[in-house]
């Protein structure tokens, strides 16, 4: 369990929504779909002789598997998320540092191989995502084009790869920013629960 009480604040709320899911983990998958669906026809690339960058960057998803399963054992909720998000800093980080935007002209087969790399990390992020942001990851799930829902899916399927040639779809917001303001997100907040009790 968590060894002590959480300090909640509005303000914090919206910083780490608009920081670490849609800065982050949006920015990340949003990326991967656009260069995919730009260079290789919506579909996941067939990769060539994986580099040590690219397999580094798949055993850093691993761990990060690993150790977001063992914080949610321990119901450590704060700390497993934080593993989650994780994956998707390593994944921007990894598209930083390849730069499958001009591989693409340069080295196509590397750029296939890094794009092959980031897809995995995207469908690792839908099943991880799903005790925390039920919604998101079912619209990631939909977006790669997987049968069913991401909540019939085992944890285990976040290290199962997606096959190359799998076709996905365009990419859509998985988050929608949070105000900021204390005064903008009261009135959200009233418009929201005026949603959901009519």
């Amino acid at each position: 369990p968590e060894l002590r009480d959480a300090n909640f604040t509005w303000r914090q709320f919206a910083e780490k929504i608009n920081a670490d899911l849609i800065g982050t983990v949006g920015n990340f998958v949003h990326r991967t779909f656009v260069l995919i669906n730009r260079h290789f026809d919506g579909r996941v690339p067939k990769p060539g002789k994986m580099e040590e960058a690219d397999e580094a960057v798949l055993g850093r998803l691993k761990a990060l598997f690993e150790e977001a399963t063992r914080e949610l054992y321990a119901f450590r909720l704060k700390s497993a998320l934080k593993a989650v998000v994780e994956v998707a800093h390593e994944g921007n980080r990894y598209l930083n540092e390849r730069e499958p935007w001009r591989l693409v002209r340069e080295d196509p087969e590397l750029a296939a191989t890094v794009l092959y790399v980031a897809a995995q990390l995207t469908k690792a992020l839908a099943v991880l995502l799903a005790p925390f942001t039920p919604g998101a990851a079912e619209r990631l799930w939909g977006m790669l084009n997987l049968p069913g829902s991401v909540h019939e899916a085992s944890w285990d399927d976040a290290l199962k790869p997606l096959e190359p040639g799998h076709a996905i779809g365009e990419p859509e917001p998985l988050f929608k920013k949070v105000p900021e303001d204390p005064e903008e997100l009261r009135r959200a907040l009233e418009e929201l629960r005026a949603r959901c009790s009519s």
